[in-house]
């Protein structure tokens, strides 16, 4: 189980040579949508998730945005407590029938490798990107 230290800010982890670092991977997740961030600590993963839930509260149904300024105001500090003790933790809610939930979880990221100055693999060039004109029509 990953714990932080009592700093809130993990070190580097390396392992056989591969530099891996330590964070949180917060997603929200309802049909036909999917938004994910990765952030470095507990407060700013349940941040994202209270900035992105105050951008819909006022528009859910009563019941809904009620549970919603509610973990807003003072439910996150639980969500803060479990992730900061390397649990993951999840926010759910049901607005006419749609399940919304929020996610995040401590992870270890591994680095990508670097591209600058690599050239790109020969497949790259093979993909054809359709356009598409997104216009209005009438």
């Amino acid at each position: 189980m990953l714990t932080p230290k009592e700093s809130d800010e993990w070190p580097t982890v390396t392992k056989a040579g591969t530099s891996l670092r330590r964070g949180y991977w917060c997603e929200c997740i309802s049909p036909g949508m999917h938004a994910s961030i990765d952030v470095d600590t507990p407060a700013q993963a349940v941040r994202w998730i209270r900035v992105t839930l105050r951008t819909i509260a006022s528009a859910l149904e009563p019941e809904a945005s009620a549970t919603a300024w509610t973990w807003i105001t003072t439910g996150h500090t639980q969500m803060l407590r479990t992730l900061t003790h390397g649990h993951a933790d999840a926010l759910t809610l049901t607005h006419n029938g749609t399940l919304i939930q929020w996610t995040a979880r401590p992870v270890l990221f591994l680095p990508l490798a670097h591209r600058e100055g690599v050239p790109l693999p020969e497949c790259a060039w093979t993909f054809q990107a359709e356009h598409t004109d997104h216009a209005a029509t009438e």
